[in-house]
């Protein structure tokens, strides 16, 4: 992912106020490359903004989480 796509992303969370520092997000990814950027992008925002990541793995095929 380039350096300014994440930029992006993270300006974009910042400025809607998406996540907020100290909160607790849970991400659910398939594992294609939409989610799996996602995740990326999302993981390098909140180890910069302390927010607590959860990620979970959804079956595109049953549409319920992987255990």
């Amino acid at each position: 992912m380039s350096v300014d796509m994440l930029q992006k992303i993270q300006e974009t969370i910042k400025k809607r106020r998406l996540l907020i520092s100290g909160e607790h997000a849970l991400v659910a990814v398939s594992g294609g490359a939409d989610s799996v950027t996602l995740l990326y992008a999302l993981k390098e925002h909140c180890r910069e903004a302390k927010i607590r990541l959860t990620v979970d793995g959804i079956d595109r095929e049953r549409s319920f989480p992987i255990r």
